[in-house]
């Protein structure tokens, strides 16, 4: 019996990439979000494609995504792209934000590593990702 319990709590509880990419852009106003984790990835293991975010580094949405990826995922390395190309941009744990703000744009980093903790605070203040760059 309590084997069957744990089967019926650990489906109740399932998710997967496809619901959880509905439900998270349905929580944070985007367009379209797809998640792509390709097997035997290093530094990034995690590929994000958004729709909705017009400036990656202005939208306090971006911060909080990163950080419930990272989370969902139980991952460090996340890359996202917007689906139209116009912007990209990686982070790893330790790393500077690396970001192409545009077509034809130099890329620019944070001015201080990565962490969960830096995320978190960015998420506490409703900060977005400029604060990091200076």
């Amino acid at each position: 019996r309590a084997e069957v319990d744990l089967q019926l709590l650990g489906a109740i509880t399932f998710i997967d990439d496809d619901l959880w990419c509905a439900r998270t852009a349905s929580e944070l106003g985007l367009d379209d979000l797809t998640l792509d984790a390709p097997p035997g990835a290093a530094a990034i293991q995690v590929r994000l494609g958004v729709q909705g975010i017009a400036d990656p580094l202005l939208d306090p949405r971006l911060p909080r995504l990163l950080a419930a990826t990272r989370q969902y995922r139980r991952c460090h390395g996340v890359a996202v792209y917007a689906t139209d190309g116009s912007w990209r941009l990686s982070l790893t744990e330790g790393e500077t934000i690396a970001v192409l703000p545009g077509l034809g744009q130099a890329v620019v980093e944070s001015s201080e590593p990565t962490s969960d903790h830096l995320l978190d605070q960015l998420n506490a203040g409703v900060g977005v990702l400029a604060d990091l760059f200076e």
